[in-house]
């Protein structure tokens, strides 16, 4: 780590929806399964790992790590535990621990790590698997004792706050309306226009990279590092379900952005391609 010196920048990595366990989501090398035995990449993990690796590689010193939840894949009663190269929640806590060490690694001397709950489907009943990950992150804990957040409307970075949870909703055609609505929600509720906050995120859709602004406040909806799964490829709407890319944000706060009449929020992208399926050649 390095010491962390005075700076009027502040730098957050923003990251959502990892999905580890499942067969379409990044997973450590060699890791030893709860069947006893090493899992050895598929050729999209390998894919997805590489990716991963040069994030890590790129990132500057960090002041906060975000996770917006879904970082492990749960029990997916839904296939049956079909497409999951590991079954235990708890492993797949172990695996989501140890994908995320290269990005501790890039913490500043007395940086934070803020942990988000996702749906109950892949964290569990009570994000009851988010927390177990939350509390080993060292994540900060709410005033329940709780260290996976639902939903925290004011996180405060040097007077910046940030507007955070994991669920948005989703429209097949105007994107971006899902955060114009919640930017337009978070003015109704705020006392005033100046207690609104200044940035909001979300995850859960798996976007591919949408920011929407309203004078200097902006919202993104994270893309993911889970592929089009099997679930996603039988949609009634396949295409819907397909995203461009895969990654993270890196959230760069300057607070003197403000005495400029500026926006103090900036996103960075930490994004990749979604490799392409290939074409089945029916006649050459």
């Amino acid at each position: 780590m390095q010491e962390r010196t005075a700076h009027r920048r502040y730098r957050i990595l923003l990251t959502s929806d990892w999905h580890v366990g499942s067969m379409f989501g990044p997973c450590p090398t060699r890791f030893k399964t709860s069947y006893g035995s090493i899992y050895a990449p598929n050729m999209a993990q390998g894919y997805l790992n590489e990716c991963w690796q040069d994030m890590a590689d790129h990132l500057p010193y960090l002041d906060a790590i975000i996770t917006l939840g879904d970082c492990m894949d749960g029990i997916q009663p839904k296939d049956n535990g079909k497409y999951l190269w590991e079954v235990d929640p708890s492993r797949q806590v172990n695996a989501a621990l140890e994908l995320a060490q290269p990005l501790l690694d890039r913490l500043r001397v007395g940086g934070t790590v803020l942990c988000f709950e996702g749906t109950c489907y892949h964290d569990g009943v009570g994000g009851v698997w988010s927390d177990v990950f939350a509390k080993q992150m060292g994540g900060i804990e709410d005033e329940n004792g709780t260290y996976a957040h639902a939903w925290e409307p004011h996180v405060s970075i040097s007077g910046i706050d940030l507007d955070l949870a994991h669920t948005m909703s989703y429209v097949q055609v105007n994107r971006g309306m899902p955060l114009e609505r919640e930017i337009r929600y978070m003015f109704a509720y705020a006392m005033s226009r100046k207690d609104a906050a200044y940035c909001i995120v979300r995850g859960h859709v798996h976007s591919n990279w949408i920011v929407v602004e309203d004078g200097l406040r902006k919202a993104l909806a994270l893309p993911a590092w889970q592929l089009q799964s099997h679930y996603a490829q039988k949609a009634k709407t396949p295409n819907r379900t397909r995203s461009l890319w895969i990654g993270s944000a890196l959230l760069e706060i300057d607070p003197t952005a403000m005495e400029r009449y500026d926006s103090p929020i900036t996103f960075k992208r930490l994004t990749y391609p979604h490799p392409e399926r290939e074409k089945i050649h029916l006649v050459t």
